[in-house]
């Protein structure tokens, strides 16, 4: 038509099939687990180019999150087009799904290349075990990972546990909810275990829970999360032993993280995190002498805290008696004023601290760490190791690039070096119920300098 002018075509629509590929696979990481699956076909509707570029490339689909409502001609169409990679499968809600028997026939010829189950939601009635169970009851399943946080009672569930065993290849189990008290069977292939006590509040015992500890007897990670202990004075005196722990992470609001603390013993412990944290989680450590403390945890090189509130901050000088050999010391959340009172009282806290990790700070918590290394430094050398790095979470990075440029000489001479790494957001997203940010940190509350501070 005449007065029509020629359109040009989109950078995009030119560029290399493999960049393109590069590209949407960038952006598809951005996304949530939650929202990947609707992204995947939204890009592949873009266009018939892209229609035609994704669909045959098998890796894109290799992730499929099931949610309430479902679509099953979505998932029908999803595990279709990627049958020929392994698969990364989520159910959300599977009490609720519609047709559930259906989705069963949709799923069972894919299990064999599922590396990776996830079922996540509160239950009314057994639908969701029924479920579940016609899909880990498949013999081929090669699983490296499931995570089993279904809430709500039901006989269904103690069957599912007797299959852990057989999955040879599954390194990680995480678990919520009243199936935690039904694991007896022997899981030498268990290398990473979480236990959440799920919604219905079940707990377990001390020494139930040492039990479940030494069917794993290839743990490297254990993760508690919320109150899931029973704790009970007849066991004070009980200790259980696991030498191939080096990880331990204590999340939400655990009432018996010191009894925990004392009751395991963990001789290869390299990290521990406490989030939230409070001044009572070290008390029973303070019945144990100072030497046998120490030795409990010499192996301990990193710690992770997030204190509950700011005077919690100011507690946390117990820690560095208990634990004196952290190397890498990582705030999840931070009040600067109390941060700069315990250490400009004590700059010799974790003697043998070289790296600290911050998230949410601003610009004028530079200026408070510049202080502390140079105290480390100048005034109480042999007494505390340099501080040699800072790593501020990207977000805050961006906000104080600024600042660490204006203070570059000074960062120089006291050889600390700033770099952009978040060091908790990573700790966060390995663990269960990571959906919201703030839920392992304390209450967020501007600091002024009419803070009073807990001696």
């Amino acid at each position: 038509m005449e007065g029509t002018e020629p359109q040009t075509p989109s950078c995009i629509s030119v560029l290399p099939q493999d960049v393109l590929l590069e590209i949407l696979f960038l952006v598809r990481d951005f996304y949530s687990e939650q929202h990947k699956t609707e992204f995947c076909h939204d890009a592949a509707a873009v266009s018939s180019s892209w229609r035609e570029l994704l669909h045959s490339t098998p890796l894109w689909w290799n992730d499929l999150y099931v949610p309430f409502p479902t679509n099953l001609d979505l998932i029908r169409r999803h595990l279709t087009l990627g049958k020929e990679t392994t698969l990364r499968l989520e159910l959300s809600e599977p009490d609720v799904i519609s047709a559930a028997s259906d989705l069963v026939d949709l799923i069972t010829p894919h299990l064999k290349r599922c590396w990776y189950l996830s079922f996540e939601g509160e239950v009314d009635d057994d639908t969701a075990f029924h479920l579940t169970g016609s899909i880990l009851s498949h013999p081929d399943l090669l699983l490296r990972h499931l995570t089993f946080n279904i809430t709500g009672g039901t006989s269904e569930e103690v069957n599912i546990t007797t299959l852990f065993p057989t999955w040879k290849a599954l390194a990680t189990l995480r678990l919520g909810g009243s199936i935690i008290t039904h694991l007896k069977s022997p899981m030498p292939q268990i290398t990473r275990l979480h236990l959440s006590r799920g919604y219905e509040r079940e707990k377990i015992s001390f020494p139930t829970f040492g039990k479940i500890l030494l069917l794993c007897p290839s743990l490297t990670l254990l993760a508690l999360y919320d109150d899931i202990l029973s704790y009970h004075s007849d066991v004070a005196d009980q200790h259980i032993t696991h030498t191939h722990l080096e990880s331990i992470l204590i999340l939400g609001n655990m009432l018996n993280a010191s009894e925990f603390l004392v009751y395991v013993d963990a001789p290869n412990l390299r990290e521990l995190v406490i989030a939230p944290v409070v001044a009572g989680d070290f008390r029973r450590l303070e019945d144990l002498p100072l030497s046998a403390c120490q030795n409990k945890f010499q192996s301990l090189t990193k710690l992770t805290l997030g204190p509950a509130y700011r005077q919690a901050l100011t507690r946390c000088h117990k820690a560095s008696h208990y634990f004196p050999n952290v190397e890498t010391l990582v705030f999840a959340n931070v009040y600067p004023i109390q941060f700069k009172k315990m250490f400009t009282r004590m700059p010799e806290l974790f003697p043998n601290m070289k790296h600290l990790g911050v998230t949410g700070v601003r610009d004028a918590f530079l200026p408070i760490v510049l202080d502390l290394a140079e105290m480390r430094k100048e005034q109480f050398e042999g007494v505390a190791v340099r501080l040699e790095r800072l790593s501020i979470d990207s977000e805050s990075y961006e906000d104080m690039r600024s600042v660490v440029e204006r203070n570059e000489e000074r960062l120089g001479r006291l050889g600390l070096e700033v770099v952009c790494a978040d060091l908790w957001e990573e700790q966060r997203l390995e663990a269960m119920h990571n959906k919201s940010k703030g839920l392992f940190v304390g209450r967020s509350e501007p600091d002024t300098d009419s803070d009073t501070d807990e001696t």
